[in-house]
């Protein structure tokens, strides 16, 4: 049996629904995610520190809306994800 603390270790994170917001935000003002929005939030978020549940808010974004977030927006994202 696994303890709390292994559990949560292990667990996947709840992406966090800021960054959600965000970008459906961006997506219904504009129909895309644009490179500078996504630098913008980005650094945002890293000012106090990129956390798990915002890495997995910015993966779940490329998974449902990844034909709307240009280029640019794409690699700002994977690269906050991959180094946070």
């Amino acid at each position: 049996m696994l303890d709390s603390e292994t559990l949560q270790a292990t667990a996947t994170p709840t992406p966090d629904e800021r960054v959600l917001r965000f970008v459906e935000s961006e997506l219904r003002q504009s129909g895309r995610l644009h490179g500078f929005w996504a630098m913008a939030f980005v650094r945002e978020l890293r000012m106090h520190g990129l956390t798990a549940a915002e890495r997995a808010g910015l993966r779940l974004v490329l998974a449902l809306y990844g034909e709307r977030v240009d280029p640019a927006a794409h690699e700002v994202l994977r690269e906050a994800i991959v180094h946070a």
